[in-house]
C-alpha cells in the first residue's frame, strides 16, 4: 500500500527505547512538504539525525542509538535527482545494539509514495477503467442507432469496429443494419457488452486485492518496558515513591485521601479500571487510529503532541494512581 513521505520533525520510536524522539533531516536540496524538508534514507546518523530514545531496555542505561547504515529503501517510486530514495513511513532502521527504529508520525499527511509494483498495478487498473468506459460508450452509441430506420448508423458503427479490430462488434453492427436486424443484433450486443464489463470488473477486483495484499505500513509498536532486575527494581521504586508522596500530602494527595477509607473491593475495581485505561493508551500510541480514525488528517503538531506527550503523560499518571491504590491495600495487610 502507499506510504506517507517522512519529513523533518517526524516522530520516531525504537522498540527497545522508553520514549519517542524527533527525526532531524540534514539532507540538502530535498522537496519541502508541510514547510519541512523531506527526509531520505541517508538521514540515519547517530545523534545527528537519530536522537536518543530515553532508556534502553537492552543496556538499562540512557539510550545512545548506533545506526551506521542508511534506512533500508522501501522501493518508493519517487527518487530525488541524486537518485536517493525518499524515506517512507513504513521504513525500519536497525540499531547495532538490537533495537528497531520505526516512524510513528511522518510529519505530513498529503504526499504518498508508491512502489514500482504498486504503480504498475494502478496503471493497469486505470487502463481497465478506460476500457470499461469505452465499451459502455460504444454500447450507448449502438443503442442510439436504433432510432435510425435506414440502418446507416449501424453500418457506420460496424465500419468503425472493423477498423479497430473489433470483428465481433462489427458483425453485430452489420446484422443490426439489416431490416429487422435490431431484434437480433441489439440484444446480442448488450449481452456481449455485459460479459466484457463483468470480466473487466473481476480483473480490476483481483488487481485491487493484489494491491491491498502488498506490504503496507509497518505497524508501529509501543516500546516494551525493560525486562529483568532493572525493570523490576525501577517499577517497585517508582510505585513506592508515588505512594509515599501521596500519603504525605504531595502529588496525588487528594487522590490518596479520596480512596484511603474505601473498601478493598472498590480499590481493586479502581486498579482494574486504571489497567484498562493504560492498555487503551498503549494501543493508541501503537495505532493512533484506534482513538481517532481521522488521525492522518490531523495537523502534524497535534499528532506529535498526542503520541509524544499527551498519551505517554497519561500513562505515567495512571501508573502512579494505580501504585497508590496498591500501596493502600499493601498498608492494610501489615
Amino acid at each position: 500500500m502507499p506510504e506517507l513521505a517522512v519529513v523533518n520533525g517526524a516522530v520516531l520510536q525504537c522498540d527497545k527505547g522508553s520514549s519517542p524522539s524527533p527525526l532531524a533531516v540534514t539532507t540538502v536540496f530535498t522537496p519541502v512538504l508541510n514547510f519541512q524538508p523531506t527526509a531520505t534514507i541517508n538521514d540515519h546518523k547517530t545523534l545527528v539525525n537519530i536522537k536518543p530514545f530515553g532508556v534502553c531496555a537492552i543496556t538499562g542505561y540512557p539510550c545512545i542509538p548506533v545506526t551506521p547504515v542508511p534506512w533500508p529503501p522501501r522501493g518508493a517510486s519517487i527518487l530525488l535527482p541524486s537518485f536517493t530514495p525518499i524515506l517512507a513511513q513504513g521504513s525500519q532502521l536497525p540499531c547495532v545494539l538490537g533495537g528497531l527504529i520505526h516512524v510513528l508520525v511522518p510529519g505530513q499527511t498529503t504526499v504518498l509514495l508508491y512502489s514500482p509494483t504498486e504503480m504498475a498495478i494502478l496503471n493497469e487498473i486505470n487502463e481497465l477503467e478506460d476500457e470499461k468506459r469505452r465499451i459502455a460508450a460504444e454500447l450507448l452509441a449502438d443503442l442510439g442507432a436504433t432510432a435510425d430506420p435506414t440502418g446507416f448508423a449501424d453500418l457506420g458503427l460496424g465500419i468503425r469496429h472493423l477498423f479497430k479490430g473489433h470483428y465481433g462488434e462489427a458483425m453485430l453492427s452489420g446484422l443490426s443494419a439489416l431490416p429487422a436486424g435490431d431484434l437480433a443484433g441489439k440484444p446480442a450486443k448488450v449481452l456481449k457488452a455485459r460479459q466484457k464489463i463483468a470480466k473487466l470488473l473481476r480483473k480490476m477486483q483481483d488487481l485491487r486485492r493484489k494491491l491491498k495484499g502488498l506490504a503496507g505500513r509497518t505497524p508501529s509498536g509501543f516500546p516494551k518496558p525493560p525486562r529483568g532486575p532493572f525493570r523490576r527494581a525501577r517499577s517497585k521504586r517508582a510505585a513506592r515513591e508515588a505512594y509515599e508522596e501521596a500519603k504525605n500530602g504531595g502529588r496525588h494527595g487528594g487522590h490518596y485521601r479520596n480512596y484511603v477509607n474505601r473498601s478493598d473491593d472498590e480499590i481493586r475495581d479502581s486498579i482494574r479500571s486504571y489497567e484498562e485505561r493504560i492498555a487503551e493508551h498503549h494501543a493508541a500510541i501503537k495505532d493512533p487510529r484506534t482513538q481517532y480514525p481521522d488521525f492522518d488528517n490531523f495537523d502534524p503538531r497535534r499528532q506529535r503532541h498526542l503520541v509524544t506527550k499527551k498519551w505517554p503523560g497519561d500513562i505515567a499518571r495512571l501508573h502512579e494512581q494505580k501504585a497508590i491504590m496498591q500501596g493502600i491495600l499493601k498498608e492494610r495487610r501489615k
